[in-house]
């Protein structure tokens, strides 16, 4: 990953116009998803992606979005709709949006699981404004 392409990705996401929509994650619908992202490294994470139905495609990840996103996730990218998932350490939430939202218009939503995971959606929708649900 270029550093300074974050960098300047994550400054522009930091001044698209963003509505703020009070609205929870947890009624989003993990079972829909294009793909679910799950923090191996906490039980929390793991049951939730256990519990899910076989056609969603589950990745283990630990923290770092970089290889998932320069092997598969940008070029998924190119081609919205797309509807990711996650429980997640807020780091890893955090990166993915910027990332995203730096390709195409995005819609996300994000609530405290626990004191270190987050259950979130990054809804790509194709269009150049994020909306940020929390």
């Amino acid at each position: 990953m270029n550093r300074r392409y974050f960098i300047k990705a994550a400054a522009a996401s930091a001044l698209l116009p963003q509505g703020i929509v009070a609205a929870s994650a947890a009624t989003a619908n993990p079972s829909r998803a294009d793909w679910f992202f799950y923090d191996d490294r906490f039980a929390e994470a793991v049951r939730r992606a256990q519990e899910l139905p076989a056609p969603v495609r589950t990745f283990p990840v630990r923290g770092d979005v970089t290889d998932v996103w320069n092997a598969e996730l940008a070029r998924a990218y190119d081609r919205p709709p797309l509807t990711l998932h996650g429980v997640t350490t807020e780091s890893f939430y955090f990166c993915l949006k910027v990332l995203a939202g730096s390709k195409t218009g995005i819609d996300t939503t994000v609530a405290r699981v626990d004191r270190d995971l987050f259950l979130w959606t990054i809804r790509a929708h194709g269009g150049t404004h994020a909306r940020t649900m929390a």
